[in-house]
Formats: structure tokens, C-alpha cells, sequence
């Protein structure tokens, strides 16, 4: 059994909004798939992450809470 990271739960975003492909090789990790995809795809996650508290709480369920959102969504007002 292997460790889930949250680059499990950034890639799952990634597939819901269609910025990657949902073929990606299971052989590989998640965190590696995440290093690859590209700049602007992985801050077009954060960006859609950051305004949409739905999102947030699907892709992130068990570890979501008004509190995290909130300082996500101010910490990517740059994205």
C-alpha cells in the first residue's frame, strides 16, 4: 500500500477541471505526475481551488475545513 500525498488529491482537481488527461500511467507517483504538468496548469489548480469553497471541500474532504479556505483563497490572490 503506498502513501496517498496530496499531489493524489491536486492531480484529481486537475482531471475534474480537464487541465490533464485522465490517462495518466498508475505506474507513475503522483508526485512526480505533478513536477511534469505544467506551470500554468498546476496554478490554474490553485487558482480554481482558491475560489471555489465546493471544490475545495470535494477534492480535500477529509482535510477541508472554513479556515483553510480562507487562508488558501488569500494566499493565491497573486495566482
Amino acid at each position: 500500500m503506498r502513501k496517498h500525498t496530496i499531489e493524489d488529491h491536486l492531480l484529481k482537481a486537475a482531471k475534474n477541471m480537464g487541465v490533464m488527461s485522465e490517462n495518466i500511467e498508475e505506474t507513475e507517483s503522483s508526485k512526480d505526475i505533478w513536477k511534469i504538468l505544467d506551470h500554468s496548469h498546476q496554478n490554474e489548480v490553485f487558482k480554481k481551488l482558491s475560489q471555489s469553497e465546493k471544490m475545495t471541500k470535494d477534492i480535500f474532504p477529509q482535510q477541508v475545513n472554513f479556515e483553510f479556505f480562507l487562508r488558501l483563497s488569500n494566499a493565491c490572490n497573486t495566482c
